[in-house]
């Protein structure tokens, strides 16, 4: 005789024609978190909502959200929330949004917030729904004329987007802020290729850490993790000292 049933993940009990405890527990209906009877859900799972029959009253099972729908707790014909590029028809069902448009929740002829790189179009300060391209290697503006955010590897310069210096990835006005992977800021603010041998290094192309195939020298028993020597020969992972195999390259294992 079971005392209580955990009346949740889908678990309930049995309950008598009188309605009375039996001490016996049941799974739920398809597709229901949470019910009170096997027979009745209180709470379906995501992406399903609660079917209704002709008279729009609940039958206490579970049906699945139209297509596209994120919620339909309410009603499992009638979308209350559309994923992003979708937006409700009349008949509550999810249908695109206008080219390049992510949220038309109230209106599917007319876009409320478009997709980077894209702004709405106003005229006489109202906006009219659309969408248009923002200028090159720009991913949010105003204008065809005014961007306020570039594309990594781009910095903004009287409202349009211009490259950075070689193997930078994010720069302002006058420098490079941040490198690409294997490369470092030098004194002058431009991005030096570390050697073959770091995974990062700093301006004086000492490694702060090794690459793939290399670990750090051992002097005297010390690790020096500023030079980086080849792993032994077959070996894949040598992070703990470069006379030290960790870990074999595939089809390789340590000799016995």
């Amino acid at each position: 005789f079971c005392s209580k049933c955990h009346n949740s993940d889908g678990i309930t009990y049995i309950a008598d024609s009188n309605g009375h405890y039996t001490g016996q527990c049941t799974t739920c209906p398809s597709n229901c978190d949470e019910c009170y009877l096997s027979e009745i859900c209180d709470d379906c799972d995501d992406y399903f909502g609660f079917e209704k029959n002709a008279n729009g009253m609940r039958t206490g099972k579970c049906g699945r959200c139209p297509d596209h729908c994120e919620d339909c707790y309410y009603d499992s014909s009638k979308c209350t929330i559309c994923t992003e590029g979708y937006g409700k028809d009349k008949e509550g069902k999810c249908q695109p949004c206008p080219a390049n448009c992510l949220i038309c929740e109230h209106n599917l002829d007319k876009c409320m917030k478009c997709s980077a790189g894209y702004f709405l179009q106003k005229e006489d300060d109202e906006t009219l729904g659309n969408c248009v391209k923002c200028v090159d290697h720009c991913i949010d503006c105003t204008s065809t004329t005014e961007c306020k955010s570039c594309d990594d590897g781009y910095k903004l310069s009287d409202g349009k987007c211009i490259a950075c210096p070689p193997h930078c990835e994010s720069c302002g006005n006058s420098q490079c802020y941040y490198c690409d992977d294997y490369y470092t800021l030098d004194d002058d603010g431009n991005c030096i290729a570390c050697p073959v041998e770091c995974g990062e290094c700093n301006a004086d192309k000492e490694c702060l850490n090794c690459n793939y195939g290399y670990g750090p020298a051992i002097t005297n028993g010390i690790i020096n993790e500023s030079i980086c020597l080849k792993c032994p020969t077959n070996c894949g992972n040598c992070d703990y000292g470069a006379d030290y195999c960790f870990r074999c390259e595939v089809g390789f294992d340590f000799n016995s």
